[in-house]
């Protein structure tokens, strides 16, 4: 199926939602999975940019851990720059089949006035297959097909 599974992190609990079915799916594949974290350190100062550094250091070792203990195979990867150039760089360069994300749900005038979310954009400009899961942790429940063990 999946060979290699790159799940996008912000730390959000929409993301971890994302993070827990890359896992599932990365184990019921017998894939590989990548995480990256991106610090997008475009007007803020210093402070907000060590914090951000802070925050996907502890996330990525978080889901090495949540990986490891699963049996996967693990790498993660820190990037600053433009969240959406840095996750299809890193998918490029881990030649990832799969890009997990969780969606954050902007509203109209947001989309309409600013721009698309990290999420929509990727499902434009990705030549991989996209996974959007539901941040809403009740409806998103993966469950395998009949004989697979995920465990």
């Amino acid at each position: 199926m999946w060979q290699r599974i790159l799940v996008a992190t912000d730390g959000t609990d929409s993301a971890h939602t994302a993070v827990t079915q890359a896992i599932t799916l990365a184990k019921c594949s017998d894939a590989q999975l990548f995480a990256v974290f991106v610090s997008d350190p475009v007007d803020f100062d210093q402070d907000i940019v060590e914090q951000m550094v802070s925050t996907g250091t502890a996330e990525l070792k978080w889901l090495e851990q949540e990986a490891l203990a699963k049996g996967l195979s693990f790498r993660g990867e820190l990037r600053s720059g433009e969240p959406v150039a840095e996750i299809l760089a890193m998918a490029q360069t881990v030649q990832a089949d799969l890009i997990v994300v969780a969606p954050h749900h902007h509203d109209f005038f947001y989309r309409l006035l600013i721009q698309q979310s990290v999420s929509e954009r990727l499902v434009h400009q990705a030549t991989q297959s996209i996974l959007m899961v539901n941040a809403l942790p009740q409806q998103s429940k993966m469950t395998p097909a009949p004989g697979v063990d995920c465990a």
